[in-house]
């Protein structure tokens, strides 16, 4: 199992609760458990490509200021 390092949960879980969402709100969206949307931000596996490509939609979040605190110098 693979985890990213701690500043990408906190900027996910930042990116969640900016755009309004809790964390049940967020798991039917994504038909997950809660208790894996909590491992997203916690210390529980990393979300799927797939599952992170609809995070970044549902919180309209830059996914390189997710990934790498920044955002795509091309503005994308």
């Amino acid at each position: 199992m693979i985890f990213l390092h701690n500043p990408f949960r906190k900027r996910l879980r930042e990116a969640r609760i900016d755009a309004g969402m809790s964390v049940p709100r967020v798991a039917l969206r994504m038909d997950v458990s809660t208790q894996k949307v909590f491992g997203w931000e916690g210390t529980g596996e990393l979300p799927t490509l797939d599952e992170f490509a609809s995070l970044c939609e549902y919180y309209n979040a830059d996914p390189t200021y997710l990934m790498y605190g920044r955002k795509d110098d091309n503005g994308i």
